[in-house]
């Protein structure tokens, strides 16, 4: 789903020509590379629930973790938004969290 989606351009085209494959799997791990833009991020999520949905295995988003390269701080909250990411099961973020949200 992931190669469909980058062959229909529904992902934003990566910089530069050194990635050849947008997804590297690994056992049972998977490494995305998108863009930080909403929009990718969301098709990932809907991509993400659609493997769900068909194969009855379901990402733990909790264990996703997010390592942005060259993002601004408005797009680091796009990405905080879409995959909160958990270090030793506390919520990591750029902003001061509340009390709620820690």
């Amino acid at each position: 789903m992931i190669r469909e989606a980058d062959r229909l351009r529904t992902f934003a085209p990566l910089p530069g020509r050194s990635i050849k494959h947008r997804a590297s799997l690994y056992a049972d791990d998977l490494v995305v590379f998108v863009t930080p833009a909403a929009e990718d991020l969301t098709c990932l999520q809907q991509i993400l629930l659609l493997f769900a949905g068909a194969s009855g295995l379901i990402a733990n988003i909790d264990k996703c973790v997010a390592s942005p390269i060259r993002c601004t701080e408005e797009m680091m909250l796009d990405v905080q938004t879409a995959f909160p990411c958990r270090y030793l099961g506390i919520s990591l973020s750029l902003k001061r969290l509340k009390r709620a949200e820690e």
